[in-house]
């Protein structure tokens, strides 16, 4: 499987949990020269897209592949207003 089609799979998984009018966020790797990480966020805002929405930052935020950077934007995600 590709990956914008696995990030898609992902993204249906949220809406098929009943989160059709939750704000749905991303932490991804950093995309630049990485082709996996822009295939991942492609395959989320097209799915996204399919359904009428968006994934724009702050909601996206690119990071490096460490728990501490992954944290870090998670943690600034779940501080924003609205949630």
């Amino acid at each position: 499987m590709d990956q914008p089609q696995r990030a898609s799979n992902q993204k249906d998984q949220c809406t098929e949990q009943g989160h059709h009018n939750a704000r749905i966020a991303m932490v991804a790797g950093v995309t630049a020269w990485n082709d996996r990480a822009t295939g991942r966020v492609a395959g989320v805002r097209d799915a996204l897209s399919a359904k009428g929405l968006s994934l724009e930052p702050p909601s996206l935020v690119e990071t490096p592949y460490t728990v501490d950077a992954s944290a870090e934007a998670a943690e600034r995600m779940l501080a924003l207003s609205p949630r």
